[in-house]
C-alpha cells in the first residue's frame, strides 16, 4: 500500500476513533446530567439500611455518581413477608411519601425464607405467601404513585444454610441453595407481571460468600465479621456499576 494511502487510512481510523469516544463520553454525561438531583427511594433490609456491617454502601457510591438524591427507607430484618417485630414492605409502603421519589427501588430478601412462609406463586395476591406480599408491595407501591419508575432488585447470595435459628429453639430451617433459587425465580416472575426492571444480583454480583477467603475480605467491616450475609464497603464498591447503571436509566426514564 502507497504510503499516502497508508498514512490517509490511518488518519482516517484516528478520527473515527476519536468520535466514537466523544459520542460515548457525550452519552455518559447526559445520562448523569439527568438524573442530577432526582430522587431515588431505596426500600430494603439490613443491606440497605444503615448498619456498622459496611461503612459506605451501594447507594453512597451511586449518589455521588449521579448526583441524586436519595431517600432511605431501609430496615434490618424485613422483608416482603417477614416483620421481625417491624413492619414488612407491604406495609412499610403505607409510611414513603411516594410522590417524593422520581424511582424506587426494593433490594432483598431473604429473611423471608427459612422461616416455614409458604413460597406461592407469582398470582398470589394475599398476606398468607411470600408471593402474595411481593404483589402486594408492587401493586400499593404502583397504585400510590403510578408515574414512580419501580425496579426489583434480588438479594446477593447468603452463606448456604445461613440458620436464623442456630441453637434450634425456634425451628426455623436454614436458607438452602435451594431455597434461594426458588425465591428469587419467584420475585423475577412477579416483577415481570407488573413489567417492572430487574437487577439480579443474585446471579450477577460475583461474590461468593461460601468461600472462606472471600468472607476474609469481603463480609469484614472495621474488623467485625459478619455470617457471610452482609458484604462491607467493598462489597457494596464491587456492585456498585450494576448499581449505577440501573438507577440511572430508572432515573433518566422517569423524565419522559
Amino acid at each position: 500500500m502507497p504510503r499516502k494511502l497508508r498514512l490517509h487510512k490511518n488518519r482516517t481510523i484516528f478520527i473515527l476513533a476519536v468520535i466514537a469516544f466523544a459520542c460515548l463520553s457525550v452519552s455518559l454525561l447526559t445520562a448523569d446530567t439527568e438524573c442530577e438531583n432526582r430522587t431515588w427511594i431505596v426500600m430494603g433490609d439490613s443491606l440497605t439500611a444503615k448498619t456498622f456491617r459496611a461503612d459506605t454502601a451501594y447507594y453512597d457510591f451511586v449518589q455521588k455518581d449521579l448526583r441524586c438524591r436519595v431517600i432511605n427507607c431501609g430496615e434490618s430484618g424485613i422483608g416482603y413477608k417477614e416483620p421481625d417485630h417491624k413492619k414488612p414492605f407491604y406495609e412499610q409502603v403505607d409510611g414513603i411519601d411516594l410522590s417524593a421519589g422520581d424511582c424506587l427501588t426494593i433490594f432483598g430478601s431473604f429473611n423471608d425464607i427459612g422461616k416455614g412462609f409458604e413460597l406461592g406463586t407469582s398470582d398470589d395476591i394475599t398476606e398468607e405467601t411470600i408471593g402474595g406480599c411481593m404483589n402486594l408491595t408492587v401493586r400499593k407501591i404502583l397504585t400510590g404513585n403510578p408515574f414512580l419508575k419501580v425496579g426489583i432488585v434480588t438479594p446477593t447470595p447468603w452463606l448456604t444454610d445461613f440458620s436464623f435459628d442456630p441453637d434450634g429453639s425456634q425451628n426455623f430451617s436454614g436458607t438452602s441453595r435451594e431455597e434461594c433459587d426458588a425465591y428469587v425465580a419467584l420475585l423475577i416472575e412477579v416483577a415481570g407481571k407488573h413489567n417492572l426492571p430487574v437487577l439480579d444480583l443474585y446471579h450477577e454480583f460475583g461474590l461468593n460468600p461460601d468461600d472462606p477467603d472471600t468472607r476474609a475480605k469481603y463480609y469484614v467491616e472495621n474488623g467485625k465479621e459478619d455470617v457471610g450475609v452482609h458484604p462491607n464497603s467493598e462489597g457494596h464498591q464491587m456492585m456498585y456499576p450494576l448499581w449505577k447503571s440501573f438507577v440511572a436509566e430508572l432515573l433518566s426514564d422517569s423524565g419522559k
